[in-house]
């Protein structure tokens, strides 16, 4: 009961002018209708822009992203261009996940340094070198606003405004194989499979990375370091040789000879430098495949693959049945095990 007579005084009180009660707020809203009336929120300034705005930013990142990536990494990419990253026009996929074979994050919110498709675009190295159209010096800063204001943190992501590539997409100048033995002419570099000319750089993978610095004379200069050629430390990363005919030696990470008879296999571009030598041995152990004389009677085949696609000088290539370690073979003398390299 002393409860109740409390509240009833309350309530029967009147209301002095000094405390007034604004029941408008309890709407949301102040007395005439328009919004409540307090201190600007800190937290808008984390907000991001109007719908319109994202939606132009958006349309200019996309613009930068196909017009100097798409040419090597859009579905519609010739062949292997792209190192098995294809999706540059799929912008969900881009956003917090990796490219193959790498760590770092394609697209990061509020993040543009670690932003792979960023930092590439930043340090120069993408697009390569070989490609005559560079982003201007307006795509950084537009892209890095676009990363930083309109990618959010959590699903659902975004997708591109458009689903084509843009007009003029500059000219891809396509890189030469390395040939047989991993030569590249005029003293270019090896790297990856493709020769480098003088003065480019050195290289880069989808599934290892960049090497850093230009190809000089076969091999890769980066400042005071040197490395690629024959006797010279392994490139990193992924233990790359550039001067004809070298490989990274399993003994010393040192680039070593590569490619001759009894020498090991070269990687790139054709395993050994003579049409008479093939890939042999190897498999086990520290050895590993090395270039053994071929196509003469008694000794192994030519060439890779089955039976029927290898070759002899004479004869047929033939598959000597119950004897371990020889394999295929030309006939006309008896099989010769190849020699390993010492």
């Amino acid at each position: 009961m002393r409860y109740r007579a409390v509240l009833l005084l309350l309530l029967s009180a009147p209301l002095g002018c000094d405390h007034p009660i604004n029941w408008s707020a309890f709407a949301g809203s102040s007395a005439d209708g328009g919004p409540p009336a307090g201190p600007p929120d800190p937290n808008m300034a984390s907000l991001p822009p109007p719908t319109e705005q994202c939606i132009q930013m958006t349309g200019r990142a996309f613009e930068i992203i196909m017009t100097n990536c798409g040419m090597c990494h859009s579905p519609s990419a010739p062949g292997t261009a792209g190192g098995g990253f294809n999706f540059i026009d799929d912008l969900t996929k881009l956003v917090n996940n990796t490219g193959p074979g790498r760590m770092q994050t394609l697209l990061r919110p509020k993040d543009p340094p670690g932003s792979l498709i960023y930092s590439r675009i930043v340090e120069g190295s993408m697009p390569p070198m070989q490609i005559d159209r560079r982003p201007t010096k307006d795509d950084v800063p537009a892209l890095r606003d676009f990363i930083m204001t309109c990618l959010p943190a959590t699903p659902p992501y975004p997708q591109w405004p458009q689903a084509s590539m843009p007009p003029d997409a500059g000219t891809v100048v396509p890189l030469v194989p390395c040939g047989p033995g991993n030569t590249c002419a005029d003293g270019g570099c090896c790297f990856f499979g493709a020769c480098r000319k003088n003065g480019e750089t050195c290289g880069e993978s989808t599934e290892v990375g960049s090497v850093k610095g230009m190809c000089s004379s076969g091999s890769c200069v980066n400042g005071d370091s040197t490395c690629g050629g024959l006797d010279q430390a392994c490139c990193l990363p992924g233990a790359q040789c550039s001067a004809p005919g070298t490989i990274c030696g399993l003994a010393n990470n040192k680039c070593i000879a590569c490619g001759g008879e009894g020498q090991e296999c070269c990687k790139y571009g054709g395993a050994c430098k003579d049409a008479h030598n093939v890939c042999a041995g190897g498999g086990g152990g520290g050895q590993r495949p090395f270039c053994a004389a071929c196509g003469l009677p008694g000794q192994i085949c030519c060439g890779e693959g089955t039976v029927a696609r290898k070759k002899c000088d004479t004869g047929v290539c033939t598959h000597m049945v119950g004897t371990p370690g020889l394999g295929d073979y030309c006939p006309g003398a008896a099989p010769t095990p190849p020699v390993p390299p010492t």
